[in-house]
């Protein structure tokens, strides 16, 4: 971060650009430095910090790789932060919270901007400042935690980020149901909303997408997926097959195919 520091002073003194980059995933251009400039690395501000597992809060720098984030929390200390985006192999912490992004799992853990407890920022004349508390629940002043979630590094470098964590789950479960009309399984993911459900994923294919990732070309494809403690599961799934009881059961094997290309990147080598 010191380096950080040092690095946006002196380009503020020399009224040089500067454009943060992480993983450069993103598909919108939000790394390419069109005024020229500086390209400012963070991936080498990596690595995760404090963990607090009495109170589950984690410290993430920002230039932590998705899967390295994913096994630093489980192997260490039996947490997730349950943020999954498709770009995970390629997508750093800072990327996330600059983008205000959303992980493929947000139904269960929220999204970046509901993870996140606070940052530290580095401003444009080199200033550092830390946003939020230390601990879980913080209201104290206006939340500039918030400010910075989603400025696409307009208003300074995001450097590190504390994080609501949890324990890893203790089981999992799975659905596969296929509808008629898009119409009638998108009226199916409401009703189980409405019911205060929320399976970690619920995710619902057209007849086209269902035919093109899962060779179901004449249904709708939901793919539903939960974790969590065991009972309170149950509860999840009890609902989510009372509300699909009129659908089609599919094989559980395309949960399983969704897994395995949950996180596909093929789409994007074009614009590489």
């Amino acid at each position: 971060t010191a380096q950080v520091s040092s690095v946006l002073a002196l380009c503020d003194a020399a009224r040089v650009p500067v454009t943060p980059a992480g993983g450069r995933s993103g598909v919108c251009g939000a790394s390419v430095p069109l005024f020229g400039g500086v390209a400012l690395d963070l991936c080498g501000l990596a690595g995760i910090g404090d963990v607090d597992e009495t109170s589950l809060v984690a410290d993430l720098r920002a230039g932590t790789f998705g899967p390295d984030v994913e096994s630093g929390l489980r192997d260490g200390h039996g947490l997730t932060l349950g943020h999954w985006p498709q770009s995970m192999d390629l997508s750093t912490v800072g990327g996330w919270l600059a983008c205000r992004g959303a992980g493929q799992y947000s139904n269960r853990y929220g999204k970046i901007e509901d993870m996140v407890l606070g940052l530290e920022v580095v401003l444009a004349d080199g200033r550092i400042v830390r946003t939020g508390g230390t601990g879980p629940r913080s209201a104290t002043g206006p939340d500039l935690t918030q400010l910075f979630v989603g400025s696409e590094g307009t208003l300074g470098v995001i450097t590190e980020g504390r994080f609501r964590v949890h324990p890893v789950p203790a089981d999992e479960g799975r659905r596969a149901v296929g509808f008629p009309s898009f119409a009638d399984g998108l009226d199916a993911c409401r009703r189980i909303l409405r019911r205060g459900a929320s399976p970690a994923v619920l995710r619902l294919y057209d007849a086209t997408e269902s035919g093109r990732n899962f060779d179901q070309p004449d249904t709708n494809v939901l793919v539903v997926l939960d974790e969590a403690d065991p009972s309170l599961l149950g509860a999840t799934l009890d609902v989510v097959d009372q509300e699909c009881a009129g659908a089609a059961v599919l094989d559980l094997g395309l949960v399983d195919r969704w897994l395995t290309h949950r996180n596909d990147v093929s789409a994007l080598a074009p614009l590489w």
